[in-house]
């Protein structure tokens, strides 16, 4: 838990993002989880440090490809983090992240684009059975 806490305190900085990026592209699997748990707890808030927007506009296309992997835990966080960055309060990293995405400028943030990341993302629950 330490190694992916301090990957979360690299992420208050340009140059943590840079380091975040470096391990989403070249980690181990580990690796490359923490980095996007780091990048979702950065973007949840879209409080981006300062002077960090190149360093951001670098981890995009990453965190694009990302989503692509096999490991699902990557690849839905990876979802979560584009989505989040497509919606947040920065114009020009918003854009970035919808072109990145390879959709539509409106379908990030339509139904739809939910119900596929549900599908595709969240396990269903089984059912319990009646008592």
């Amino acid at each position: 838990m330490c190694r992916r806490g301090a990957a979360v305190v690299l992420a208050f900085s340009a140059d943590g993002i840079r380091v975040l990026t470096q391990l989403l592209r070249e980690g181990d699997l580990f690796e490359r989880e923490s980095a996007i748990f780091a990048f979702d707890e950065l973007t949840e808030t879209s409080n981006y440090p300062e002077d960090s927007s190149q360093a951001m506009r670098e981890a995009i296309p990453a965190i694009a490809r990302a989503t692509k992997e096999k490991d699902k835990t990557l690849s839905c966080m990876a979802d979560e983090v584009l989505g989040q960055i497509a919606r947040g309060s920065n114009d020009e990293l918003s854009k970035l992240a919808r072109i990145n995405a390879g959709c539509a400028i409106s379908s990030l943030d339509s139904p739809g684009s939910v119900g596929a990341y549900l599908n595709r993302c969240v396990e269903p629950v089984a059912r319990l059975p009646a008592l």
